[in-house]
């Protein structure tokens, strides 16, 4: 009973893992993109002007401190579900989700230099991307299943979507 309890768990963090991984890879370049329509180009460069002279732990409090102000769009999203306003709720955490990955991906790209230069930050990057690798490999069986029944259902309208948002993240790519 514990063993498969054990294996549920680790499976249900890998799916986690797999989601938020798959959420990275295909929103990164279309909020990528949106980035660089909004006049950021003189924030980014005085931010990587500045990061320059930090050392690597300052660095890492630059790169942190923006998800600590992320946490009261949270607390508002924990809140609006509270009150069963399931609208505002789900934007809020979406809205929030792609704030964070485009302040993330920005601050990321500006500080990876510095925070690799730490050991310790070094070796927890290396050790996510292992276990990226390694949840690929725990849902990859279900991945294919759940792709074989989409296949099996997928409708004409559903393909037409597919190929929408396959197209918006081509023109975002080629536009980087």
């Amino acid at each position: 009973m514990w063993r498969a309890l054990t294996k549920l768990f680790w499976l249900t963090i890998a799916i986690i893992f797999v989601i938020e991984a798959w959420l990275w890879d295909r929103l990164e370049p279309i909020v990528e993109h949106v980035v660089a329509w909004l006049p950021l180009r003189a924030l980014k460069a005085l931010v990587a002007e500045q990061v320059e002279d930090l050392s690597p732990p300052a660095t890492l409090f630059v790169f942190a401190v923006p998800a600590a102000l992320l946490f009261p769009l949270k607390l508002l999203a924990i809140w609006f579900f509270a009150h069963e306003q399931w609208l505002l709720a789900i934007t809020t955490v979406i809205f929030a989700k792609l704030l964070g990955l485009g302040v993330t991906s920005f601050l990321f790209a500006v500080t990876r230099d510095k925070l690799l230069q730490m050991d310790w930050f070094r070796a927890a990057y290396e050790k996510i991307v292992q276990w990226r690798e390694l949840a690929e490999q725990l849902v990859a069986p279900f991945k294919q299943q759940l792709r074989n029944a989409m296949v099996q259902w997928q409708s004409e309208g559903f393909a037409r979507f597919l190929r929408f948002v396959s197209r918006v993240r081509r023109r975002a790519q080629t536009a980087r």
